[in-house]
């Protein structure tokens, strides 16, 4: 049969000794050593955040003074992201649509590229489309044909620009933002236009992107079509090998050298590759920027 467990025994904190502990200590100092872990204790208890019930650190509500500001400062409760959206919206709030000549807006933006006229129907393709009354911050055409009528908005066809500018934009509004992105020396905020304006944020930004894309294509379109002309000079100071051709001129010598060094060369594998000596280098223009 197994040992029986034998009993577990106190031992003694301050001496040692197994059998009783520190609160039943006869050895010398023991009195004292339970009087200062008494007063000890008591202070922790004093100094303690969970002593009863605690009390209401935040002041009531209030509908005015400094009070109520510094109550919303130091507020971090559940709540406290509702109230910074309130006074985030605040801020962000739309202004009063901008007022204008809607018709004259849209010639403009057709006069300029912007929109196109359209000369027929997308939904019946013919060609009888008519100038319908504006309504509000819309300008529409409307198909005459009698089995159609389709009602088409005149911002929903554009080059390049979102096809859903009509819904977020009045014509004025979208001619205002263009002439304010094309005036400025950098790119105005969207919140800034739209409050100009008096609508949302979103089809600003919107627009914005847009017309960066529209800067970057025609750049890139340009870049590519552009060729060097005449001799360029270029900063070797960082060039350590050039590819040149076989028949070349210019580096007639460096590439004579360089083919006596790599015979294999003549036999049309690899272009001739020259080691240039570092410096300013004058070349003919004959590269694509």
């Amino acid at each position: 049969m197994p040992a029986r467990p034998t009993k577990q025994l106190h031992q003694c904190s301050l001496c040692g000794r197994k059998g009783h502990n520190v609160l039943r200590c006869e050895a010398p100092g023991a009195a004292r050593y339970r009087k200062l872990l008494a007063i000890y204790k008591d202070d922790q208890r004093l100094n303690s955040k969970q002593t009863g019930r605690k009390g209401k650190t935040r002041p009531r509500r209030q509908k005015f003074g400094d009070r109520k500001n510094k109550a919303k400062d130091t507020y971090s409760g559940k709540r406290k992201r509702l109230q910074d959206d309130k006074v985030r919206r605040e801020k962000r709030r739309k202004q009063e649509h901008l007022k204008g000549d809607e018709q004259n807006a849209v010639k403009e933006l057709q006069k300029i590229g912007f929109l196109k006229a359209p000369q027929r129907c997308p939904f019946c393709k013919r060609y009888n489309l008519n100038e319908a009354d504006n309504k509000g911050k819309t300008v529409e055409y409307r198909c005459k044909w009698a089995y159609c009528r389709k009602r088409i908005t005149a911002l929903n066809h554009s080059y390049g620009l979102p096809q859903s500018l009509g819904r977020g934009l009045s014509a004025t509004g979208l001619l205002v933002a263009i002439r304010s992105y094309c005036a400025a020396t950098k790119c105005v905020s969207p919140l800034a236009v739209a409050q100009t304006i008096g609508c949302s944020e979103k089809p600003i930004a919107r627009l914005y992107t847009c017309l960066r894309e529209m800067e970057a294509k025609a750049g890139a379109e340009l870049n590519y079509s552009m060729r060097l002309r005449k001799e360029v000079e270029l900063d070797g100071h960082k060039v350590r090998t050039a590819w040149v051709s076989k028949k070349t001129t210019k580096f007639l010598p460096q590439a004579k050298c360089q083919k006596a060094k790599n015979f294999i060369l003549h036999y049309g594998l690899e272009p001739c590759l020259v080691y240039l000596p570092v410096g300013i280098l004058t070349t003919q223009g004959m590269f694509r920027t």
